[in-house]
């Protein structure tokens, strides 16, 4: 693969335009010596049949060789202004010498390089000799005569090169990542259990002192797993690792339990993280100091975490030189913190109550640590005062920083309960100043909407109650949420002058600059029916560069401006350029619409009339701005075009709404645009009903949050993680918002062990970024007693961002695994004898396509006459044959089939090209190593013409005694388990089909290797695999493996041909017990419990039962339609259970078992339930838990459902508890899942698909529904029935409700007769039932 690639880089380079930079070099004195090297850049684009691009840049030196100026090596006097290039005295020993060694290296090179045929012909000798040059033969004339080189050859002297090519730099610059065809997917862990991964790792608990560690042994337990699929074919084949931020534990560098914590902050300067922790009843918190460390790994043999580990230490903020650190530690909440430059100097907003009468005080503290962090100066105590008798604090932005005259200077925006907002400027040196945010100037704005409610023309009278309450709710024009940021200014700013004047003055501009162009245009001899009939002449083209038109995308420039956003109740968005010197705010724009997500917000001095949600009180929450793409390099470069300022808002009802500021494209203003994510943050009402029942148990207090509480941060702004700058959102359902190719999207994010959702408002409770190794720190709620809680060092958000990866959609992130070859299937060996945590191992079916050289066929080595005699035994031989048929009374072609032979009589012509090559498969298995960069442990290859077609990792029980013996019963406790991988094959050989295949069970035992042993094959070398048995199967190759496990017993169900064997596992040999004769060719076998369901690719699906008391395999129903099947599986929902069909059509059809109905036939005949076209082609389906809105925050669900099922026993017994859904990989790149619903909810989204369908504007004015219908076979019995089944919701057209306004969700749920709640709470749980992760 890496010769193939260095060869299209190699064609590129040849082919791609470039410019030329002469390098010039000179003496001390100025003078130019010599011009003997070039620079030669540009780019270099490479591309693969399955859409993998890359493109570099590049950069060659083309250089000269001086061999004129070359002395020989014995001859050391240079001339002192003489500088010859790098290459020069490298040269020196190329170049021959006098006396023997010259005569005996050109008898030796005589024959070599003997003259070309033709040596008169004088272009082929031009073209042969551009850039070579044949020295003459006295060394005295190379210093001498310099044409002599150039146009004198000499067939007995080397040949020489006058210019060469250095690749001097190569940088990739952009990259899209393409899969291909994805297969079947396994599912297996990537890395083991990250915080227990090194024996000395210490990381104490957040309530216990300094000094405390963990000497336990390393846990060698699986990680969180992930999904793996095959993708592509051929050079670009590879697996896709489908993915999320907090799920994989490549990225976990540490994680312990802590008690107490509400908040934390990092100084990356200091390298320390605050934890704020929660006050105690009597109102006094506490803060306590996480210290970063690096710990090296000695004992790391180099793999993927041998780099250095991370690890924390937790301990009081309590120091007895100091009172005020002490002060701050045994009375103070932490409520915000922040590090001001480089020189550990730091602010924090405290609060502190009075221990007498209560009351509560705000504080902002500067203090700055010493050069070894072992001391903290305090510098600074300024309180911030009430304005108001009650007032108290409600919230506060994240700190801003920004230079004033070269000091380092910060600010924070305080929301006070009164709905007033203060900024307040520090420096180094203390509090600047506190400034007020003015009063809203558009105060009656939302009195304007009255004629939403009246006719036209009416008076603006308040009718009824409900108008009422929702004009009171929408004129208030207190601050609801507040946030201080730095932006470009030219991005957030509108016309200073008034709309009207300068309409009217770009009115007057046009008509001006019309009659200017008109003017210029009109010939002097034409007249006005000339004018008419031929109009103006065509403009002149400018060719002026500064007269080309703006482009429409932002243009981000270095200069930044401190803003102050500001959200009111009414709906209004208020942004003010702030001065960084005194404080003054200047008002830059104002919108509204916001806290209804709206699709466009567009600035102005005056708003426009918005129509409000008549069954709700939507107000804005938090608001944050963020810089949303590529990080800026340290140099300060970055590609502005990928980066864009964002807006995230958080609504009363916990949505959340992206905007992006982007042009107009007129030069003039920016408007904020949403941003559609198609994912949903709010609690769902199954959250709600646990947290009721938990606080009605006693396992949660009843909420003592007071209205006077101070509401901590739920965004948070991050920079340069993982190369990103981005918004993480705590929210109910946690997020990512990242850069894609420029477009903000949403990824979501697991916690390990983490408690059932519904304890808190957010999984996660903290976050911070910033650290010095350039990772985070997530603080959530973990399993265990109620306010556990876990801490998680991360060091990246993705590997996706430093490797080849896309972010499909969905939440989901796919890393793509090049392997150069095509991978078949994947399994993970699941047998902790075989893979252990550090050596997570796979077993994988590869191919390699290779041309074989057949020009050995060129010659057959034999003369005329006898390849003509063997003609003539071979036509005799036939007429005999043919003879011997007639007489008999049988075909002689299907007679004599079985001896064909390959004629070995031919003739090649080769002067056409002879025999080509011609492409062969082959086959192998391996067992891959996936901690190890996926590399190959240890593989075994197939036979020629042997094809591996189906891969399954079972344990198989061992039975002693042969079938059908009068032995007595062994009890199934005393019977043994083997771990095997088996594998499936067919054989082909070279008579193609004209003879039938076969096939073979292969059955493969896979030994650890001790440490030794290890040691001495290599560090990737820790298993090996054996071939233990194999079976010869001869009515069709092997298309399908299963496991059938019944009574405690294991056996190997075979689907070769049209023939379904059950064999069993003793003695070390396979023993067939039973069988089945389907139709056609077995596509592949479905088990569960002791039901079997079997795909015939020709013959739709069967329904089977196997019986162990006599052993049978029993038909029980089955589809009498002859459907040509790709792919079938199975998904459940409590005691329903449902087929599914994929066909040649690309069409899914959904399939029950019931002999009680009519259409059954007496139970012989599966009844079709819907149908669906699905308009991809798939090849399997797998099978995943659809886990509810309380586990799918979760990366280790098994832990989440066991504490779940403590806290409420009588989880998992309802339908909606019991789950199982399908998803699978197409041909065309996409991950689709299917999910079962219940009938409630299918009825509600279908009336709610129905109107969509009709409301919302369809790609290329098409019809969804018609795209869905059910595509009919041309082929027999394709027209069965007339009426197709519609029992099937198209996911991607109803999840587009949610990113709609408020207002046209209300008009939509009222067409349906449902509610908004209602309809986002059920596309919720249809969002986490199909996340397979």
């Amino acid at each position: 693969q890496q010769q193939q690639q260095q060869q299209q880089q190699h064609a590129a380079l040849s082919s791609s335009s470039s410019s030329v930079i002469k390098k010039e070099e000179k003496d001390d004195n100025g003078n130019d010596t010599n011009s003997l090297s070039s620079t030669r850049t540009g780019l270099v684009f490479a591309g693969s049949r399955l859409g993998d691009s890359l493109l570099l840049s590049y950069a060659v030196d083309t250089i000269q060789l001086p061999y004129g100026e070359i002395h020989p090596m014995e001859d050391d006097n240079h001339d002192e202004g003489e500088a010859p290039s790098p290459l020069a005295d490298e040269l020196l020993q190329l170049k021959p010498t006098n006396g023997e060694d010259e005569e005996i290296l050109v008898k030796e090179e005589e024959a070599l390089y003997a003259p070309p045929p033709d040596e008169n012909n004088n272009s082929s000798n031009n073209n042969a000799s551009v850039n070579i040059v044949a020295p003459s033969d006295d060394d005295d004339d190379d210093e001498n005569d310099d044409e002599t080189w150039k146009f004198e050859s000499s067939k007995n002297k080397r040949r020489r090169l006058t210019k060469c090519c250095v690749l001097r730099e190569l940088t990739p610059l952009d990259r899209i990542v393409s899969l291909g065809p994805v297969g079947a997917s396994c599912e297996g862990p990537l890395a083991s259990t990250p915080a227990l991964a090194a024996a000395d790792t210490i990381i104490p608990t957040a309530n216990t002192g300094s000094g405390s560690s963990n000497n336990s042994k390393p846990d060698v337990s699986f990680g969180s797993s992930a999904f793996i699929f095959p993708c592509g074919f051929g050079s670009s084949g590879g697996l896709a690792l489908v993915t999320t931020p907090g799920r994989d534990d490549r990225t976990i560098l540490a994680e312990k339990d802590c008690l107490n914590v509400q908040c934390i902050f990092s100084l990356p300067a200091s390298e320390l993280v605050l934890l704020g922790m929660i006050p105690t009843a009597d109102g006094r918190g506490g803060i306590k100091l996480l210290r970063q460390t690096i710990q090296s790994d000695e004992k790391s043999s180099g793999g993927p975490s041998s780099s250095n580990e991370q690890w924390t230490e937790v301990e009081e903020w309590t120091d007895p030189r100091d009172e005020t650190m002490n002060v701050i530690s045994t009375s103070s909440i932490l409520l915000n913190a922040h590090e001001m430059g480089r020189d550990g100097t730091f602010c924090l907003l405290v609060q502190d109550m009075d221990p007498h009468d209560g009351s509560l005080s705000w504080r902002i503290v500067m203090a700055r640590w010493n050069s070894d962090l072992t001391r903290c100066d305090f510098l600074d105590d300024f309180n911030v005062n009430v304005e108001e008798p009650g007032e108290f604090l409600k919230a506060s932005s994240p700190f801003a920083s920004f230079a004033v005259d070269g000091d380092d200077q910060c600010g924070i925006a305080c929301r006070w309960s009164s709905g007033r907002v203060s900024l307040v400027l520090i420096a180094k040196t203390g509090v600047k100043c506190i400034v007020n945010a003015p009063p809203s100037l558009h105060s009656d704005v939302t009195m304007s909407d009255k004629s939403a409610t009246q006719q036209e023309g009416e008076a603006a009278i308040i009718e009824d109650e409900e108008t009422m309450r929702i004009q009171e709710f929408y004129s208030s024009t207190d601050i609801v949420a507040a946030d201080l940021f730095r932006a470009p200014p030219e991005l957030l700013k509108i016309q200073e002058t008034n709309e009207a004047t300068a309409e009217k003055e770009e009115a007057e501009t046009r008509v001006e600059n019309s009659e200017t162009a008109t003017s210029s245009l009109i010939r002097p001899d034409f007249d006005e029916d000339d004018i008419f009939l031929y109009g103006l002449a065509a403009p002149a083209q400018s060719h002026n560069e500064d007269e080309a038109p703006s482009a429409k995308r932002t243009d981000h420039s270095t200069t930044l401006s401190t803003f102050l956003a500001l959200f009111r109740k009414s709906g209004m968005l208020e942004l003010y350029e702030v001065n960084e010197g005194n404080g003054e705010l200047v008002r830059c724009w104002i919108c509204n619409g916001g806290e209804r997500g709206q699709h466009c917000l567009q600035p102005g001095k005056t708003v426009a009339p918005l129509p409000f949600p008549r069954s709700h009180f939507v107000t804005v929450e938090e608001i944050r701005f963020f810089m949303c793409g590529p990080s800026k390099s340290s140099d300060g470069d970055s590609e502005t075009s990928l980066r864009s300022l964002s807006m995230a808002l958080k609504t009363s009802n916990d949505d959340l709404f992206l905007y992006t500021v982007k042009s107009e494209g007129n030069g003039l203003s920016c408007v904020l645009e949403r941003e559609s994510i198609f994912s949903q943050c709010r609690k769902t009402r199954e959250q709600t009903r646990h947290r009721t029942k938990l606080t009605k148990k006693g396992i949660i207090p009843k909420d003592a949050m007071a209205l006077d509480s101070y509401e901590h941060n739920n965004f948070f702004r991050f920079s340069n993680l993982s190369g990103q700058d981005g918004l993480f959102a705590a929210l109910p359902q946690p997020k990512w918002i990242v850069s894609d190719r420029g477009r903000p999207t949403v990824l979501v994010h697991r916690t390990r062990h983490s408690a059932p959702a519904g304890g808190k408002s957010s999984p996660v409770m903290g976050f911070c970024s910033s650290l010095s190794n350039g990772g985070f720190v997530t603080l959530h709620e973990r399993v265990g007693r109620f306010g556990s809680q876990r801490l998680t060092v991360f060091k990246e958000i993705s590997p996706i961002f430093r490797k080849p990866g896309i972010i499909p959609g969905g939440g989901l992130c796919i890393e793509k695994i090049a392997m150069g070859v095509t991978v078949r299937q994947i399994k993970f060996i699941d047998n902790p004898a075989i893979s252990t945590g550090d050596h997570p191992l796979f077993a994988v079916i590869v191919s390699r396509e290779l041309e074989v050289d057949q020009s050995d066929l060129n010659d057959d080595g034999m003369t005329a006459e006898e390849r003509e005699a063997v003609e003539r035994e071979k036509e005799e031989a036939r007429i005999q044959r043919q003879v011997e048929a007639d007489l008999g009374g049988f075909d002689v072609e299907q007679e004599w089939v079985e001896e064909i032979a390959r004629d070995d009589v031919f003739q090649i012509d080769a002067n056409l090209g002879g025999a080509p090559p011609i492409p062969k498969e082959f086959y192998s298995l391996w067992i891959v190593d996936a901690a190890n960069e996926w590399r190959v442990v240890d593989s075994y290859d197939l036979d020629e013409y042997e094809h591996g077609l189906t891969l399954q990792v079972m344990e198989l029980t061992d039975f002693q005694e042969e079938p059908g013996s009068a032995q007595t019963t062994i009890e199934v406790e005393d019977l043994t388990t083997t771990t095997f991988i088996t594998l499936g094959t067919g054989t082909l050989n070279h008579n193609g089909e004209d003879v039938s295949s076969k096939g073979r069970v292969l059955l493969f035992e896979v030994k650890k290797l001790d440490a030794a042993t290890i040691r001495r094959l290599g560090t990737h070398m820790v298993a090996n695999l054996r071939l233990t048995y194999e079976k010869e199967i001869f009515h069709g190759p092997v298309t399908t493996l299963s496991c059938l496990s019944v009574e405690g017993k294991n056996r190997l169900v075979i689907g070769a041909g049209a023939d379904v064997n059950m064999e069993q596992w003793g003695n070390g040999k396979l023993t067939q017990v039973g069988f089945f004769r389907a139709t056609m060719q077995i596509q592949n076998i479905m088990i569960f419990k002791n039901f079997l369901l079997l795909s015939d690719a020709y013959d739709s699906i069967h329904f089977l039962v196997w019986r162990e008391s006599d052993k049978s395999l029993t038909l029980l129903a089955k589809d009498y339609d002859p459907i040509v099947v790709y792919a079938a599986g199975i998904m459940s929902r409590g005691a329903a259970m449902t087929f599914l069909c994929h066909d040649d059509r690309q069409n899914l059809q959904f399939f029950q078992y019931a002999p009680g109905e009519a259409a059954a036939r007496g139970g012989n005949k599966l009844v079709c339930r819907s149908d669906f076209h699905l308009g991809s082609q798939t090849i399997a389906f797998q099978q995943h838990y659809c886990r509810s809105s309380l586990l799918i925050h979760s990366a280790t669900p098994t832990s989440t459902v066991a504490a779940l099922k403590q806290q409420d026993p009588y989880h998992g017994r309802t339908e909606d508890d019991q789950r199982l859904g399908v998803h699978f990989g197409t041909t065309d790149s996409t991950i689709v899942s299917v999910v079962p619903l219940s009938e409630p909810v299918y009825w509600r989204l279908a009336a709610l698909q129905s109107v969509l369908a009709n409301a919302m504007e369809a790609n290329c004015a098409l019809s969804s529904r018609a795209w869905r219908l059910y595509r009919r076979s041309p082929r027999r019995g394709g027209c069965r029935n007339n009426d197709r089944k519609k029992g099937v919701i198209d996911g991607d057209l109803i999840l587009r409700y949610a990113g709609l306004p408020l207002t046209d969700q209300e008009e939509l749920a009222s067409a349906i007769g449902s509610t908004v709640d209602l309809i986002l709470d059920n596309l919720l749980e249809l969002e986490c039932g199909s996340l397979m992760l």
